[in-house]
C-alpha cells in the first residue's frame, strides 16, 4: 500500500489456491481503500492504481473482450477468469462491466431471460472482432 506522498507503508501478500478466499481479499481491499488515502500498485497487474474512488471497469472490458473474443461462456467461467486472473472482484462484473457492455452491443446471451441480469448458468457471447 502506498500512502498519499508516495512512500510505501505496507505490502502485502497473499498465498493461496482457492479464489473464493483471493476474491473476498480483493473485496477487503477494494473497501478499504476506495478513497485515494493510500493506493495499491501491482506492477504485475498492469496497472499503477488499483483502488481508487470511482471504479474504473473500461480496462476488465478489455480484458474480457480478448480473453473470450469469439466464444460463449459461462458466467461462472467469467467470474473464474475476473477473481484469479484481474485486479478486479466479481462484485464489478454483473452490473458495473456485463451490463454495459450488453447495453452497448459488445456482448449478447444465447439464454438470458431479462436483459442486463447474469445469474447462475447465464451464457455470454464474446464476438469475434475482425483486425
Amino acid at each position: 500500500m502506498v500512502n498519499a506522498s508516495g512512500k510505501t507503508g505496507n505490502y502485502l501478500f497473499f498465498c493461496t489456491r482457492n479464489l473464493l478466499g483471493f476474491d473476498q481479499m480483493k473485496s477487503v481491499m477494494w473497501k478499504l481503500a476506495p478513497f485515494g488515502n493510500f493506493r495499491f500498485t501491482d506492477v504485475l497487474a498492469g496497472q499503477d492504481v488499483l483502488f481508487v474512488e470511482d471504479v474504473d471497469t473500461g480496462p476488465l472490458r478489455l480484458a474480457l473482450n480478448a480473453e473470450f473474443e469469439g466464444l460463449t461462456v459461462s458466467i461462472e467461467k467469467i467470474e473464474k477468469y475476473v477473481s484469479g486472473s484481474t485486479p478486479y472482484v466479481k462484485s464489478h462484473l454483473r452490473l458495473r462491466t456485463l451490463k454495459p457492455m450488453q447495453q452497448a452491443g459488445e456482448i449478447t446471451s444465447p439464454n438470458q431471460k431479462k436483459s442486463g441480469q447474469f445469474p447462475a448458468g447465464t451464457r455470454v457471447t464474446f464476438p469475434k472482432v475482425s483486425h
